[in-house]
């Protein structure tokens, strides 16, 4: 008071409190909008990027902290599976393109859903062969028996597809369908 009193007696001044803190206010809103902008866009980013490779939970994880996306190359312990159909291309070749799409999908979906399901992430297809790992992009301590039970699950999947493609067209059509499974646990070096 006594500061605003002097510099309008000696020097015709009058400062008006209102203006700056209203601009003061103005700059933190827009500052908090603009950085709440920022973060969603960041969210929308990894949701859309591991959103058909990983389960739901792990996408919604990551969303929640990115940080856990480190860049650059990490050493950790994973697993890795390999899984392909025994003798697809004998197979293959004795339906028509339309078939063997639907064959494919039909193997490929349900097995896909088991490996998110325990938490895995979907590295690529070739063909009828599935590649995926546990334990990346974000860390699980149980991601062997997670794998583990992925198989287990996949094994018992097939059989009961099994049963359905047989009641579809019988055993000339839809022939016992194998597949082979590879598992592994060591030290791989991840990252993007």
């Amino acid at each position: 008071m006594l500061f605003r009193s002097f510099a309008f007696d000696r020097l015709g001044l009058l400062a008006d409190p209102v203006f700056p803190a209203i601009t003061v206010l103005s700059i933190y809103v827009v500052s908090s909008f603009i950085a709440f902008l920022r973060a969603e866009r960041e969210r929308r980013w990894v949701r859309s990027t591991f959103g058909q490779y990983l389960s739901p939970v792990l996408v919604e994880e990551l969303a929640r902290d990115p940080t856990k996306l480190k860049l650059g190359g990490d050493t950790r312990d994973m697993t890795i599976l390999f899984s392909d159909i025994r003798d697809f291309t004998a197979r293959s070749e004795k339906l028509s393109a339309a078939e063997v799409a639907r064959f494919i999908n039909g193997f490929l979906t349900p097995m896909t859903a088991i490996i998110l399901e325990h938490k895995g992430y979907i590295d690529k297809y070739m063909g009828d062969c599935i590649m995926a790992f546990w334990n990346a992009p974000l860390e699980h301590p149980d991601h062997a028996v997670n794998a583990a039970r992925a198989v287990l699950d996949m094994v018992a999947r097939l059989e009961v597809l099994n049963a359905i493609w047989r009641g579809e067209g019988g055993e000339a059509a839809y022939p016992h369908l194998a597949i082979g499974i590879g598992l592994n646990t060591g030290l791989c070096c991840v990252g993007n």
